[in-house]
């Protein structure tokens, strides 16, 4: 895990949609911090992480549990419409620490080897989608990608310094 690079961004948020016709569009949130897409607020953006640059948010109102956000210099449906998937990002620097000593960010989660309760590796975290009543990992197997509900019940221990997670998945899932 040493050798695994981490992102420095940390992902809040994903272009879903143009909305309008005035470059208006609805984003997918993905941050607990409702303050992240206010008025004014500055964000990096991009199609990934590795090609990000910094962007403001001229304004943004609530939408049916998502966001319908300007983003300054999108004035068009056509300008909107490149920015489909388009990921938002904050930089992990910026980010504060969890109050919470079991809790961990999703970034340190990604690149985590994945331990079964029985000593078994199974793989790595390779991304973290978050839903409302539970994350679910994609858990890299060498073979192939597998979906892990990443419920308390089933993670026995994450451990970002160690680098590794332990789980105790239902049976045949891996």
């Amino acid at each position: 895990m040493a050798s695994e690079e981490k992102s420095e961004y940390l992902l809040v948020g994903k272009v879903v949609k143009p909305h309008g016709l005035r470059g208006e569009v609805l984003v997918r949130v993905l941050s607990d911090n409702p303050s992240r897409f206010d008025d004014g607020a500055s964000l990096m953006w991009g199609p990934d992480a590795d090609s990000v640059e910094p962007v403001t948010i001229l304004s943004s109102r609530n939408h049916k549990g998502a966001l319908l956000v300007f983003f300054e210099g999108v004035n068009s449906l056509e300008e909107a419409e490149l920015l489909r998937e388009w990921k938002l990002f904050v930089n992990v620097a910026d980010v504060d620490e969890l109050e919470d000593e079991d809790a961990f960010w999703e970034h340190q989660v990604i690149g985590l080897s994945v331990v079964h309760a029985d000593g078994r590796v199974l793989g790595k975290v390779a991304e973290v989608f978050t839903r409302p009543s539970q994350d679910l990992w994609s858990v890299d197997t060498g073979s192939g990608a597998v979906l892990f509900p990443a419920a308390k019940e089933l993670v026995v221990s994450v451990d970002v310094a160690a680098g590794k997670v332990v789980i105790d998945p239902p049976e045949g899932l891996f």
